[in-house]
């Protein structure tokens, strides 16, 4: 198995100094390599990135712009990283991440097996309250998803692994064979900054028949949204990501609770 991390960036030089850190201290598999496409940050993301000394090895794509939506994105690094459809695994990793515990990656690889397709983790906010513990659907909020026990006190329930229709991506691992199998053969670029993760979730698990697995064994520190706080292109297309997830999975998703 080869790990194939996948990181955007923006004018995101702090957040890799932080960010880079804690990946070198992980517990990874042997083959890692590391995809970070700049999408034409003014700031010294480039030089940055340029100096990190790790393990393994780090490609950076350079980019002159920032006009791509997240899916996108990804979908340039999926490529980019040719990675062997039937063996290996993708780690969707934001730059707004700090992994406080470094043996989170290898406690969410055990959970790896034949039929799951994702594995995502717990989340916290930098006061320690939980930023993701899975991802649920609630009636009353029109079948829309939201995370589950969000600004909440960690527990002992939340340090359990368990299933969910749908995890964040924002730190989460993906099996290979997954993406090329969804319905579009990659990432929906039809979202904007907004929900393509739940939505390829929920592909995988409904049309794929992989399970979801949240992995309660990890201490990971997100900023979220760090980038889209500096350029907040997705509330311009919430009501349209709103409405596309709702024709897309209202018949599908179930609800929780």
């Amino acid at each position: 198995m080869k790990l194939h991390i996948l990181t955007l960036t923006y004018d995101g030089a702090d957040y890799i100094k932080s960010l880079a850190p804690s990946l070198f201290k992980s517990s990874l598999p042997k083959d890692v390599v590391w995809h970070i496409r700049d999408n034409g940050s003014k700031d010294n993301t480039e030089e940055v990135i340029k100096s990190l000394n790790g393990h393994f090895p780090i490609v950076y794509h350079k980019i002159n712009h920032n006009k791509d939506n997240y899916a996108k994105c990804h979908n340039y690094l999926i490529e980019k990283a040719n990675a062997d459809i039937e063996n290996d695994w993708y780690l969707f990793l934001n730059n707004d991440i700090v992994i406080n515990n470094p043996k989170s990656i290898e406690n969410m690889t055990k959970l790896i097996k034949e039929n799951v397709g994702v594995i995502g983790a717990k989340l916290f906010y930098p006061n320690k309250k939980i930023q993701h513990g899975g991802v649920i659907f609630k009636k009353e909020f029109g079948g829309l998803p939201c995370h589950y026990k969000v600004g909440s006190k960690n527990s002992i329930q939340l340090s359990k692994n368990r299933q969910f229709q749908a995890v964040t991506f924002a730190f989460a691992l993906v099996k290979a064979s997954c993406i090329p199998n969804l319905k579009n053969g990659k990432l929906d670029e039809n979202y904007h900054f907004c929900f393509e993760d739940v939505s390829s979730c929920l592909d995988i698990l409904y049309l794929q028949k992989k399970e979801i697995w949240y992995c309660g064994e990890t201490n990971i520190t997100h900023l979220e949204s760090a980038t889209l706080k500096k350029n907040g292109v997705n509330k311009i297309y919430q009501n349209y990501n709103f409405n596309r997830f709702r024709n897309e999975w209202k018949n599908i998703v179930k609800y929780d609770g």
